[in-house]
């Protein structure tokens, strides 16, 4: 599932520590390659990694104190919808499974 969006833009949700939501636009994302996923303190970050090589970072928070690595995931363009309905900001069974396999 993808939130609104076309061809060339995804909107995508990151949740931070407290679940609240914010949305992104990530551009041209048929030039997509890799999305790296990270929980920081409770925080998702998202890095988008285009064919070119040219990196976008989308941040849930504009002020975290601290780094807490909670973990990190690999996702290919096709599985972004995972982040969308992840419910809670450590929600990751549906990213383990898609990243990581049963």
């Amino acid at each position: 599932m993808i939130l609104k969006g076309d061809n060339m833009n995804k909107r995508v949700k990151l949740l931070d520590y407290e679940d609240r939501k914010h949305f992104f636009i990530i551009k041209d994302f048929e030039n997509v390659d890799t999305l790296v996923f990270q929980i920081i303190s409770g925080d998702g970050v998202l890095t988008v990694i285009y064919k070119d090589k040219k990196q976008v970072h989308f941040d849930s928070s504009e002020d975290r104190l601290i780094n807490f690595d909670d973990g990190i995931w690999v996702i290919e363009p096709k599985d972004i919808g995972v982040l969308n309905r992840m419910k809670d900001c450590y929600d990751t069974d549906e990213l383990d499974k898609v990243c990581y396999g049963d």
